[in-house]
């Protein structure tokens, strides 16, 4: 319970349970994706209905962590120099292996975002 932030309880803890929601819902839909490209048009209801039950649970965490979170962090951070945190992060991006990790993410979101948006 470092900084007041338990990952057992409260908010961390209800955030690590959707993380492991998102994870179990995405590999329905892989399933449900096999499913349907091998032959199985019913198949893309459970498709469709794990698509949007992931879309909800997204919007609410994401809301979560946004208005619980990310201020409850804030706090934590502040008095432990959140300047020096900004400048290893910046250090991080001016090596090779951090820019070039940089650039593999936003590659990877382009790619996802082309072959889900067909």
């Amino acid at each position: 319970c470092k900084n007041g932030m338990s990952k057992d309880s409260g908010p961390i803890a209800v955030l690590l349970a959707e993380h492991q929601q998102s994870r179990h819902l995405v590999q329905m839909m892989r399933h449900s994706i096999g499913q349907y490209q091998g032959g199985n048009t019913r198949a893309r209801d459970t498709i469709v209905q794990n698509a949007a039950s992931y879309i909800r649970l997204m919007r609410l965490h994401i809301y979560k962590e946004d208005s619980s979170l990310f201020p409850l962090a804030n706090k934590s951070i502040a008095p432990l120099g959140g300047d020096q945190i900004v400048q290893v992060f910046e250090q991080f991006e001016q090596m090779d292996d951090g820019e070039l990790a940089h650039e593999r993410f936003f590659s990877l979101a382009a790619r996802l975002e082309t072959e889900w948006t067909r």
